[in-house]
């Protein structure tokens, strides 16, 4: 369950320095540095009971496919057929 709400933050990471544009949107670069601590306090606490090679995978995983997924719809990125695959 931790590595789910790790790969949640990681999510909303991602998506906030994809928002940011480089730091320079204010409020999209604070959720940044809210959700980057948050994933890796996750993470931390999800290997305390799992091996760290299938966590970080999980939790690469869970934001790389989300983000993937999210970015488009709120980051008007683009989502084509090469990109999902």
């Amino acid at each position: 369950m931790t590595l789910l709400l790790a790969g949640g933050f990681e999510v909303g990471y991602a998506l906030s320095v994809g928002g940011s544009r480089g730091f320079t949107s204010w409020t999209w670069s604070l959720t940044a540095v809210v959700f980057f601590p948050l994933t890796l306090w996750a993470l931390s606490l999800a290997l305390r009971s799992i091996e760290v090679s299938v966590g970080y995978a999980v939790w690469a995983g869970i934001g790389a496919a989300w983000a993937a997924l999210l970015g488009p719809a709120s980051l008007d990125d683009t989502l084509t057929p090469a990109k999902a695959g």
